[in-house]
């Protein structure tokens, strides 16, 4: 609905990689996510290294003056818009 709604022409999933660049679990478990998206809403799916981010959300919270450690639904969230973001600027 949100992507008829929002006439969304691409998804972008962030992609769980290991700090020197290598696969892991998460990666394989995260594309095959990516591929059940791609068949059921038909749009092309991009995904966007998102090492680091968690770290980065973790430090704006600090800098606001909330405990991540307590809040670890809106670390992902920041997280998640600070990909996005990173995503947008680079095109």
């Amino acid at each position: 609905r949100i992507v008829e709604e929002e006439d969304v022409c691409q998804i972008v999933i962030g992609l769980p990689i290991g700090l020197k660049g290598n696969y892991t679990a998460q990666t394989k478990k995260t594309e095959q996510f990516a591929d059940v998206i791609r068949k059921k809403i038909g749009l092309p799916v991009t995904f966007y290294d998102e090492r680091l981010t968690s770290v980065q959300a973790k430090r704006i919270l600090i800098s606001e003056g909330k405990k991540p450690s307590r809040e670890k639904d809106l670390v992902d969230k920041t997280a998640a818009a600070i990909m996005l973001q990173a995503f947008l600027d680079s095109r």
